[in-house]
């Protein structure tokens, strides 16, 4: 339990790092997106692999919080960053075979959060479609993007380091 705990406190803390990367790196806005988002996507994978469900939560309900409270996203993403987070670690599977787990994760992340864009942005705060649909489309591209390259580079860090507790024997083999 501790074991967990202390690892968790570690993920979430590498994550917080990951995610401040923009205060420190003059990068451009897709490319800082790209760079974050793999790296945070990443982490919340080896989360999924290695803690517990509770600790997934909990990361996936702070990190927005921080983000939010650090002023790098608007109030009303708070709820579609933090369901997008939560099917993401919650729809990984580290005794699955890659490819599921490529295909599935970053999909279903990609298709809540853009749900919930769309949601949000016409029935909370009124946008209308066409500007609903030009802030959706990148937004899902980006996401589905980073969620495929944090499934991808989580799983060559759990294979790599064979650090994997829930599925030592799968992760190894492939």
């Amino acid at each position: 339990m501790s074991h967990t705990l202390t690892r968790a406190a570690l993920l979430l803390a590498a994550a917080l790092c990951i995610q401040q990367l923009r205060v420190v790196l003059p990068l451009p806005v897709i490319l800082m997106t790209l760079l974050i988002g793999t790296g945070v996507n990443t982490v919340l994978i080896l989360a999924a692999a290695t803690t517990s469900r509770k600790a997934c939560l909990v990361m996936n309900l702070a990190l927005p919080c921080v983000a939010f409270l650090q002023g790098h996203i608007p109030l009303f993403m708070l709820p579609v960053i933090f369901a997008g987070n939560a099917v993401y670690t919650f729809g990984y599977v580290p005794e699955e075979p890659l490819r599921r787990s490529v295909l599935r994760a970053p999909v279903v992340k990609t298709a809540v959060m853009v749900c919930l864009l769309f949601l949000i942005g016409h029935a909370v705060m009124g946008m209308p479609g066409r500007a609903l649909v030009r802030m959706a489309v990148p937004f899902g591209i980006v996401q589905w993007s980073v969620g495929t390259a944090g499934v991808l580079l989580s799983h060559t860090l759990l294979k790599r380091t064979g650090f994997c507790q829930k599925s030592d024997k799968k992760i190894n083999k492939k």
